[in-house]
């Protein structure tokens, strides 16, 4: 499982970016992965995965819920 911050979120597009802490990139995620309130800048741990093209952040949780 990886961790990094929320960088951007975009109800009105359905989409949003997390900065990957271990390696600095930007990864996409849609609005619909969020299933607890989370905030810009907010910690968080999440799977990526490869899509064609680029990769996606699925099964966002708030760092909190794992400690």
């Amino acid at each position: 499982m990886a961790v990094g911050f929320i960088k951007e979120i975009s109800s009105t597009k359905g989409y949003g970016f997390i900065t990957d802490e271990s390696t600095g990139m930007l990864v996409r995620f849609n609005v619909s992965e969020i299933t607890e309130d989370l905030d810009i800048e907010e910690k968080i741990c999440f799977i990526v995965i490869d899509l064609d093209p680029g990769k996606m952040a699925i099964n966002l949780k708030n760092v909190r819920s794992y400690i």
